[in-house]
């Protein structure tokens, strides 16, 4: 009877342990696909990023990984109405075609957010706009 227990014991250590080494194996795998950014940040800190596609590893609770597209992207304006140098009204359609070159600088510098990205796209590419058309004649 004992030699049933222990041999019960020893298949629960090895089937609990099985159980954590996948977990383990599962929390510290994560996949980095074709056109992004995987940066892993350890306690808020940047510590590696990825640009390459593949199966990459990470120490699980300790780090995260957070995502950011490597590809371009595309801001399409909104239409607005500029005054032209002889006083002309013009209809302008705008887009801003732009990428993330640096990711560290993106976070630093945007808190890695797209949304704050695309609002400083806006107020730079409308004031380039309405500069360039209100220094022109209609003609």
């Amino acid at each position: 009877m004992k030699q049933t227990k222990i041999k019960f014991n020893i298949k629960s250590f090895f089937i609990v342990a099985a159980i954590l080494v996948f977990a383990f194996l599962y929390t510290s795998m994560f996949t980095v696909y074709k056109g992004e950014y995987a940066v892993v940040k350890q306690f808020g800190k940047v510590v590696t990023i990825y640009d390459e596609a593949g199966l990459k590893f990470k120490l699980p609770f300790i780090q995260t990984v957070d995502t950011l597209p490597n590809k371009e992207l595309i801001y399409d304006l909104p239409i607005s109405e500029v005054i032209t140098k002889d006083k002309q009204t013009m209809v302008a359609d705008s887009f801003a075609l732009w990428r993330i070159s640096d990711p560290k600088k993106f976070i630093s510098n945007l808190n890695g957010s797209i949304a704050n990205a695309t609002s400083r796209i806006e107020m730079l590419v409308y004031n380039a706009v309405k500069n360039e058309i209100s220094s022109r004649t209609q003609e």
